[in-house]
């Protein structure tokens, strides 16, 4: 099974807000590695509830919480309560320490690196599960898809060495005017495919100013209007 680069982006949104985005529904539903991802992540979740549980019932048998009637006096019961609060120390580590491990399996190590090049497999993989087909060109890859009264979405990767060295999108003119509302998005969906990393906000940026705005080793830039359609650009 091939890597797929949306998996721990989804796998985070999953574990941040028990909730996906229909983007990532959809991209979810249709691809085998974040799909088996997701479930393992499931698995975990149950195992630690279930830890946590036990270590609690366990901790409260030898005397967590408030004292019934016809205990020890403080004095006599003290090894039994730090003996209890160890427990539930414990419990706390335990789920402090899986959670801690899942989510920094899935972080970047070590120090920020260019969002380019890329390994083009994995890209094209991306854009086609979102509804991109992609045909070769002098350059490297055309990825299209049909929009709304006739526009069309247009990613053109740069490759060399079986790596995507630059990234085009572009919003090519239908019908009637783009809706601004839907600009960020349908520009930043292609960018996320081939980076594998979200800007949206950075792509927000750059289309409100139609300027340059940084990215790790470059930036992005986006011309255009809603009636002669949008370019954006990686540099």
């Amino acid at each position: 099974m091939s890597a797929c680069r949306r998996t721990a982006a989804i796998l985070d949104a999953w574990l941040d807000a028990r909730q996906l985005n229909p983007r990532d529904a959809r991209h979810l539903a249709g691809c085998p590695h974040c799909e088996a991802a997701f479930a393992r992540v499931d698995v975990a979740d149950g195992a630690i509830s279930a830890a946590v549980r036990a270590l609690v019932l366990e901790a409260a048998t030898v005397g967590v919480g408030p004292p019934a009637a016809g205990w020890p006096t403080p004095s006599s019961r003290a090894p039994t309560m730090r003996f209890g609060f160890g427990l539930a120390s414990l419990a706390a580590v335990v789920v402090l320490v899986v959670v801690a491990g899942i989510r920094l399996s899935t972080a970047p190590a070590g120090p920020a690196a260019p969002f380019l090049p890329v390994p083009l497999a994995p890209a094209e993989q991306a854009l086609h599960q979102s509804g991109l087909r992609c045909i070769g060109i002098a350059a490297g890859l055309e990825c299209t898809r049909r929009l709304a009264d006739g526009w069309r979405q247009v990613a053109r990767l740069e490759v060399a060495g079986g790596s995507v060295r630059g990234l085009e999108v572009r919003l090519e003119p239908g019908i009637g005017e783009f809706p601004l509302s839907e600009v960020v998005a349908a520009l930043n969906e292609p960018v996320e495919d081939v980076l594998g990393v979200d800007l949206a906000d950075v792509v927000g940026e750059a289309a409100a100013c139609g300027c340059e705005r940084p990215i790790e080793g470059g930036a992005i830039r986006v011309d255009g209007d809603p009636v002669t359609g949008y370019r954006l650009t990686i540099q």
